[in-house]
């Protein structure tokens, strides 16, 4: 019965985004990062928790991994989380949540 990781190893990337939360999924690395904040980095094989952040020590795959994301959020239309509370604040309102944060 083959392992979930070497399952894993053949496919491709995967990306998501939510609510302005973003990641990229490639081999055993995983990118990641939590609105407003930088990107994080993390070796999944070594670090299944995502403890710890590798981003200072690979720069190089952080740009990489980071300009795929951005390559496929513009391919697929992901609207930057900035945009879309621009778009709610035009219309006269603001997002429940960042309504949350103001009280």
């Amino acid at each position: 019965m083959p392992s979930f990781a070497s399952a894993y190893s053949g496919r491709g990337p995967l990306f998501w985004e939510h609510e302005g939360n973003a990641a990229v999924r490639v081999g055993k690395w995983k990118l990641v990062r939590k609105y407003p904040g930088p990107w994080e980095l993390y070796d999944m094989e070594a670090d299944r928790t995502e403890m710890h952040d590798l981003a200072a020590q690979h720069p190089d795959r952080v740009r990489d991994l980071s300009l795929q994301y951005t390559v496929w959020a513009n391919r697929c239309g992901v609207i930057p989380r900035e945009k879309i509370l621009e778009l709610m604040k035009a219309e006269g309102g603001t997002a429940f949540w960042e309504e949350e944060k103001q009280g």
